[in-house]
This record gives C-alpha cells, structure tokens and sequence, in this order.
C-alpha cells in the first residue's frame, strides 16, 4: 500500500456529495496511487457505496483512528486490464 496517503477529511463535505467526489478524485488516480478519507463519524456507508460500486483496481480499507476518528484507505491498484470505474458513465 502507498506511503503518504493525501487525507481528505469528509466532515465538511455534504453526505450526498461525498462518494461523487471520491470517485472523481479516484478516476484521476495511476495506477498503485490513493487516497484515505477520514471522518470524526462513521465511514461504514461510506465503504459500502464504495465497495458495491464493483470497481475492478478499487481497494478499501477501513480502519480506526485515534480519538474516536475512522479512516478509509482507497488504493487504485495495478491491472492492465480495467478501465474506468464507470461512475461518471464514461
């Protein structure tokens, strides 16, 4: 997993917004490069929608932070044979 995540803190970000723009950012992500998104609530929805969206080079990873904060992992992994995740319809 890569070193020296960029962390996007979701709390200030509308729910209804927040998987869009995580996909968005996913998209522009090479291959072996991510992201983690962290929250002072629950990330459980969060990874569901991230998870059931089926994305063949899409890791996660949820895990617990320090002082009650939650932190999801979001890796685009190496596979020459996928595409784009399709959630802009492209």
């Amino acid at each position: 997993m890569p070193e020296n995540l960029t962390r996007i803190n979701v709390d200030t970000i509308e729910p209804s917004h927040r998987s869009g723009l995580l996909f968005s950012i996913y998209e522009g992500l090479k291959s072996g490069q991510g992201f983690s998104v962290v929250s002072a609530d629950s990330l459980d929805y969060l990874q569901r929608e991230l998870v059931t969206a089926d994305v063949k080079n899409l890791k996660v990873e949820l895990s617990a932070l320090p002082k009650g904060m939650s932190e999801i992992k979001v890796i685009k992994t190496i596979n020459k044979n996928t595409g784009c995740c399709g959630m802009c319809g492209g």
